[in-house]
């Protein structure tokens, strides 16, 4: 059975706009954009990437249209090195998990709202 987290973490339509659009950014002003293509397997497109005005988000698009998930994609950001948009990713699910999970008083064990 699968816990609201791993399903999170499995589809990437799951990912907020905002997220998107700063991983984007993240992408494009560091340049990384084409060795993450290469490293989900899309590098092969590359040269139609460039085209767009944006070629991160062109990526990421085609990326989640073949069912692209955030665990892989997390992992090919892993692989390209260096890239704020490791981090800008890592940062929002792990707020995405704190909000997910109900904070507890430790004392009473009442939900705290």
């Amino acid at each position: 059975m699968e816990t609201s987290s791993a399903s999170a973490i499995s589809d990437l339509t799951s990912l907020d706009v905002e997220v998107k659009q700063q991983v984007c950014r993240a992408l494009e002003s560091e340049g990384c954009w084409e060795n993450l293509a290469h490293s989900l397997g899309l590098g092969i497109l590359n040269t139609a990437f460039r085209l767009s005005p944006s070629p991160a988000k062109t990526l990421l698009d085609s990326y989640e249209v073949s069912g692209g998930t955030v665990s892989d994609l997390l992992a090919g950001l892993r692989s390209v090195g260096e890239c704020r948009a490791l981090s800008v990713l890592e940062e929002a699910l792990r707020r995405s998990d704190a909000e997910e999970t109900p904070m507890t008083n430790e004392t009473t064990g009442e939900k705290i709202t």
